[in-house]
């Protein structure tokens, strides 16, 4: 009994060490976030949110969504060129993190708009922000409220 026992346990060890390889070597993207801070300039006027995300996996990934209990809503945007050398902002449904790079979020670039904040609100506060990746999950930051 204890020679048939053997190859099963051993095949069992085997798929199982071959499972977690697979799993650690995948690729996927480990997203790790650094510097967020808000630009708040009061309750009357969307905040701005900016950060560094970076991706240390194997494949592209990319930032879908945020949210925060201190603000009704966010969105994802882009400032481009609206003409006539005019920048302008605009909604994106996603913001790329490029495998084994970064993304900076920030003034002119890539950037979150955090509307409707939660009364009491004021700059020196940190608040949280829920970020939502394709492929990365979640990742919840503390970001510093900032006065322009």
């Amino acid at each position: 009994m204890t020679t048939a026992r053997r190859p099963a346990r051993s095949a069992a060890v085997a798929i199982a060490i071959g499972l977690l390889a697979a799993a650690c070597a995948g690729g996927g993207a480990a997203i790790n976030v650094t510097d967020p801070w808000v630009l708040y300039t009061g309750p009357e006027v969307a905040a701005g949110g900016f950060m560094v995300l970076s991706n240390g996996g194997g494949q592209d990934d990319a930032l879908v969504s945020a949210s925060s209990p201190d603000f009704t809503s966010i969105e994802l945007h882009e400032t481009v060129e609206g003409g006539e050398g005019m920048m302008a902002m605009q909604p994106v449904m996603s913001i790329p993190v490029p495998a084994g790079g970064t993304t900076e979020l920030k003034p002119g670039s890539y950037h979150m708009m955090l509307f409707d904040p939660a009364d009491g609100l004021a700059p020196g506060q940190i608040v949280d922000i829920t970020l939502i990746f394709e492929r990365g999950g979640t990742v919840t930051v503390q970001a510093d409220l900032q006065a322009p």
